[in-house]
């Protein structure tokens, strides 16, 4: 357990802190006898399972190995290259809504970038925009470009694979199942990240 001490001449606060490390070396302890999950996967592991993802992808032989891969490679790659601050960010990414593409690198009075032109992917998670921003204020994240030509390259699979079902738009999901392309539920997201780190982690 842990002892408030009340020693002559502490303060409140001291004996607050007293507390507070007595409670971080009790933590540091148990992380050493604590069980991990068995699918644990360190940082180091994480980082391979996006390079052996990139790998295959870059040796697939078909247009639908190609897809599964990509979405393979995007998936791992969001999640690894600039996690972000929630799960659910990812999960419902919206074209020219939450994932814009901009093309001056700088956000402040950046113009939206022409549909085709050159210009950087970002996260836009301002406060109108994603209810995330009302917790944690409005954020703008820049897609690193380890990341940003794979989502052009899932998103001309995207289009090519559901040809007469998919056109990019604004308010299509970057990530969608079904024949209306809605963004997955959180259960879906969940087994399908899992089952994406699974195919590729060593």
């Amino acid at each position: 357990g842990y002892v408030l001490t009340e020693e002559r001449g502490q303060t409140v606060m001291e004996q607050v802190l007293n507390l507070r490390r007595q409670c971080d070396a009790n933590a540091t302890i148990q992380k050493m006898y604590r069980r991990r999950h068995k699918e644990w996967l360190d940082w180091d592991d994480v980082q391979r399972t996006r390079l052996t993802c990139l790998e295959r992808l870059e040796a697939a032989a078909t247009p639908k190995q190609t897809h599964a891969l990509l979405q393979d490679a995007l998936m791992i790659s969001l999640h690894s290259v600039t996690p972000p601050d929630r799960v659910g960010v990812i999960r419902r990414l919206m074209l020219d809504v939450t994932l814009r593409r901009i093309a001056d690198s700088d956000e402040e009075g950046a113009e939206e970038a022409d549909e085709g032109s050159e210009g950087d992917w970002w996260i836009d998670l301002t406060a109108s925009k994603h209810k995330t921003s009302r917790f944690y204020g409005p954020a703008m994240t820049r897609i690193s470009d380890l990341v940003a030509p794979l989502i052009d390259r899932w998103l001309e699979s995207k289009a090519l694979i559901h040809e007469f079902e998919f056109e990019y738009t604004s308010g299509q999901y970057l990530f969608s199942t079904g024949a209306d392309h809605r963004a997955y539920s959180i259960s879906q997201w969940t087994a399908a990240i899992k089952a994406a780190f699974g195919r590729h982690s060593p």
